[in-house]
């Protein structure tokens, strides 16, 4: 009796295995490419289903690689944009001759990173972001992102991921402005660095908060994920917006939104102990348990407990988010999950 190699298997159940076993940031759809050409051809429009790019380099590259191939090139469905070297589990073999390359300022990293997105953004349903400049100029000119229903956008501008320094890019020209309803279905948004851009964001006119400039841009979140909540000050400003009634005013940020997870800074081991950093932490999380407390009825509130860290750098922020991203893509709830309700914060605060 002749035996059956998985060479023999029907294309179509082939591509429904590569489907899932390519949901590691991209080096299996590699691996699996280089085994022979009719499984290259069989995994190809699958190969970058989910992509991880370590870093403004990989991106750079890709982004490359992409408008050179055009239409032709899979189709991304799954994006993490870091900011650390690749390591084992971001390796994509053609594109890893381009990781040693210098990294250019944070104007051309911004740049490369919103014409990728330009392109890539309509087939995305998760998104990754560690950017070196405010969500307004990331996306500005991008096209709606009609599939995306999962967003974490991190504020990244130390030196590890780029060559800039200071808190600005002097002399960068300025972005367009950013459409109405760029994420029309977006249910989950994580605002990793919050506490960079709390308590106002630039619009157009008069300043205006933040979660009111993310609301225009996508109205529709069901769950929002706050972490980096900094102070007392950026607490007291999330309950003005948070705590209104939808209908109340045209300002009401999220008004379909049922979960808040609300996260304080992060600790080093260092910071951990000193007297000044535990009061303010204090009384951040007392600020949060009233913002909990006054916040509409139609949103159950989640305390998440304060992350203690080794490192506040791009490079850590990076190593966070991306198991959490990765265990969303294959149906975990990733960054989703924990948190104390609302009704038991105040034995949550006497505990911490």
């Amino acid at each position: 009796m002749a035996s059956t190699t998985i060479h023999d298997f029907p294309i179509e159940l082939l591509q429904a295995v590569f489907v899932f076993a390519c949901a590691d940031g991209g080096a299996t759809g590699h691996a699996l490419s280089l085994v022979s050409r009719a499984f290259h051809a069989a995994v190809q429009p699958f190969r970058y289903y989910t992509l991880h790019l370590a870093g403004p380099a990989q991106i750079t590259a890709f982004a490359a690689q992409h408008a050179a191939d055009g239409p032709a090139y899979p189709k991304v469905r799954h994006l993490f944009l870091g900011a650390r070297p690749p390591s084992a589990h971001t390796q994509h073999g053609d594109l890893e001759a381009c990781s040693s390359n210098p990294r250019g300022d944070r104007a051309r990293v911004a740049r490369t990173i919103r014409a990728l997105l330009a392109r890539l953004g309509p087939d995305l349903r998760t998104l990754v972001v560690l950017s070196p400049v405010p969500h307004a100029e990331l996306f500005a000119a991008c096209p709606e992102f009609t599939e995306l229903r999962d967003l974490t956008v991190a504020r990244c501008d130390d030196d590890e991921s780029g060559d800039g320094d200071g808190d600005g890019d002097e002399g960068a020209e300025a972005a367009p402005a950013l459409r109405a309803r760029l994420f029309p279905r977006l249910a989950r948004l994580h605002l990793a660095t919050c506490g960079r851009e709390l308590p106002l964001a630039r619009g157009a006119g008069a300043p205006e908060h933040l979660l009111s400039c993310w609301t225009a841009l996508a109205p529709d979140v069901r769950e929002l994920r706050l972490s980096d909540v900094p102070d007392r000050t950026a607490a007291v400003g999330l309950r003005a917006v948070l705590a209104k009634t939808p209908g109340e005013s045209e300002g009401t940020a999220f008004p379909h939104m049922t979960r808040l997870w609300l996260q304080p800074f992060a600790l080093s081991e260092v910071e951990f102990f000193r007297e000044k950093v535990t009061t303010r932490r204090w009384e951040l999380i007392s600020a949060l348990i009233e913002l909990g407390k006054g916040c509409r009825k139609e949103t159950s509130v989640l305390l998440l407990h304060p992350e203690i860290v080794l490192g506040t750098s791009c490079r850590d922020l990076d190593a966070e988010l991306y198991p959490a991203w990765r265990a969303g893509v294959v149906g975990h709830e990733g960054y989703w999950k924990g948190g104390v309700q609302v009704r038991d914060m105040l034995t949550f605060a006497r505990r911490r």
